[in-house]
């Protein structure tokens, strides 16, 4: 029987031949002696699995898989989790690199006690690869979190996870806990499963990158072509499981919807195509009656506290289907020292 290796590092790709190559060097410069590299390929239609043959050619701890079909994005990420024979996994994105000494240091985290599940950490974002790959820097800060720590901080809209490209994870609580990524959450689906896999055990989070970033690199998935009404079903999907969580625990929370607002804000401000005004009450009003006056109100203390317009007039112009169509309502839902933010012309809306 072949002996288990400390850690699988996994590297789910899909027409990657533009970064393939760069990604599994990186990989390699670990010098992880106890591992095993895991290339995942989810029905490649270019020259991916070429090139990575070639280059991992007769290293005894590598291997190549290649889907039968193309399972999806999330498919093949659960693919690798049941794929990978390490005590651990560290996943390794085809688009981005690892910093030279990351993995070990993870490792190095993570060996200190069976209790930590997560060991996660931040990435350098850059737009353009570097000739030279450097080393990951000594952290600035080390943090710890126990199962209830981590909930509490996801729960005040804190990331204690970030990506799970800069993440180590222990596998046995995986596997027996049958934790899996959703695939009926293409957006929310890393956030989901790190947040289960906290709940068994501890988390360490690394205030240092261990990963480049690649922003601009060809067929980024981040939120390309988003949908906001899918990405508000999901949202509300991952913060029904976090609610779940802290009524479990005994210390429930009535962070929801400011959470919910929050994330439509971001989305606005970042000019994706919001949804109508019926739509978004329809999304606060299922959760236990969001009223207008106060998605209004919270909308106003948003623009005006984060800045993410110069005025609330401009916002509302810019967004016209959050916008209230008449002054008249405005006047009668709002203070007065508040209806010059968001006072707008009756047709603003039509």
């Amino acid at each position: 029987m072949m002996n288990q290796p400390l850690v699988s590092i996994c590297i789910p790709v899909y027409n990657g031949e533009q970064t393939i190559e760069r990604c599994l060097r990186a990989v390699l410069a670990q010098k992880i002696e106890d591992s095993e590299l895991l290339v995942v390929d989810n029905k490649s239609t270019d020259r991916t699995v070429e090139l990575a043959s070639r280059l991992l050619n007769g290293l005894p701890n590598a291997r190549i898989v290649v889907n039968d079909t193309n399972i999806g994005r999330i498919g093949n990420w659960n693919r690798c989790l049941e794929l990978a024979r390490g005590r651990y996994l560290k996943f390794a994105l085809a688009n981005d690199v690892l910093l030279q000494g990351s993995v070990q240091r993870l490792m190095d985290e993570a060996l200190q006690s069976e209790n930590i599940v997560i060991v996660a950490s931040r990435h350098r974002l850059i737009q353009q690869m570097p000739e030279q790959i450097p080393e990951m820097r000594n952290p600035s800060h080390r943090y710890r979190f126990t199962s209830a720590e981590a909930l509490r901080l996801v729960d005040n809209g804190e990331d204690p996870f970030w990506a799970c490209n800069g993440m180590l994870i222990r596998l046995e609580p995986v596997m027996a806990g049958g934790i899996r990524f959703r695939e009926d959450m293409p957006y929310m689906a890393d956030k989901l499963f790190f947040l289960q896999l906290a709940m068994k055990g501890e988390t360490v989070f690394l205030d240092a990158s261990s990963y480049l970033f690649n922003a601009g690199a060809a067929g980024r998935f981040h939120f390309a072509g988003l949908n906001a009404a899918d990405y508000f079903r999901e949202y509300q999907m991952f913060l029904d499981e976090v609610e779940r969580l802290l009524i479990a625990s005994g210390k429930p929370s009535n962070n929801r919807n400011q959470r919910l607002l929050g994330a439509y804000i971001w989305l606005l401000n970042e000019e994706r195509k919001p949804i109508s005004l019926s739509q978004t009450l329809e999304i606060f009003d299922g959760n236990r009656v969001f009223q207008l006056r106060a998605l209004i109100e919270k909308c106003l203390s948003a623009v005006r506290m984060r800045g993410l317009m110069r005025n609330g007039r401009e916002f509302l112009r810019k967004n016209a289907p959050l916008a209230v169509s008449s002054a008249k309502l405005t006047r009668r839902l709002l203070p007065e020292k508040q209806r010059k933010v968001i006072e707008i012309t009756p047709d603003v809306t039509r």
